[in-house]
């Protein structure tokens, strides 16, 4: 909360004359956020388990990650990413881990200071915990948000996703739904 308090602030503060959203051809970002799971989720090991009798995971689950854009067509990019998601396991005393590769495409409008811009992507999440066991699945996602740039080579960034992957029951590929809310830095290495 005192990140995103800090980061309000600065986004304040900022003058909007001293940003340009402009596209540059390279971003670089970190975010904080949460990981939304699912009652049906399906981050288990299917021989260690059974959709009737694996543990939830929490509905709430902290989240870290790391991304790099690039902006090929102007208002037009792609981005890939990667992410650690905490998610507490009910009923043991284990937090498993998410790990998180994916790939996404992003059509921004600047609007002054301001780039709000809608994503579409998918990508791999894997599974690494003692309770749980290991698993890998395929979700894909679809999503919006907006930059803030305070100055022309770092701007404050919103991510909100809507994700659908694996689920305990049919049909299991894309059955269940999740979602991300998270909030970073972007640093823009060659402003325009």
């Amino acid at each position: 909360m005192r990140v995103f308090q800090g980061l309000l602030a600065i986004a304040i503060a900022a003058p909007a004359a001293a940003a340009d959203p402009a596209p540059a051809p390279t971003e670089v970002g970190v975010y904080a956020g949460t990981f939304l799971s699912n009652f049906f989720h399906q981050f288990y090991d299917d021989a260690k388990w059974t959709g009737a009798t694996r543990p939830n995971l929490s509905r709430v689950c902290p989240q870290l990650g790391a991304r790099y854009a690039y902006w090929a067509w102007g208002t037009l990019g792609l981005e890939g990413e990667g992410s650690i998601t905490f998610a507490g396991v009910d009923g043991h005393d284990e937090v498993a881990r998410l790990y998180g590769l994916g790939v996404q495409a992003l059509y921004q409008v600047p609007l002054g200071p301001w780039a709000p811009f809608a994503a579409v992507g998918a990508g791999i999440l894997h599974t690494s915990s003692n309770t749980l066991g290991s698993d890998t699945d395929w979700p894909i996602h679809a999503g919006v948000g907006v930059r803030y740039f305070i100055t022309p080579t770092l701007a404050a960034r919103f991510d909100a996703r809507f994700i659908r992957g694996p689920s305990s029951q049919p049909p299991y590929t894309l059955g269940a739904s999740y979602g991300e809310f998270t909030l970073g830095v972007s640093w823009i290495p060659e402003p325009p």
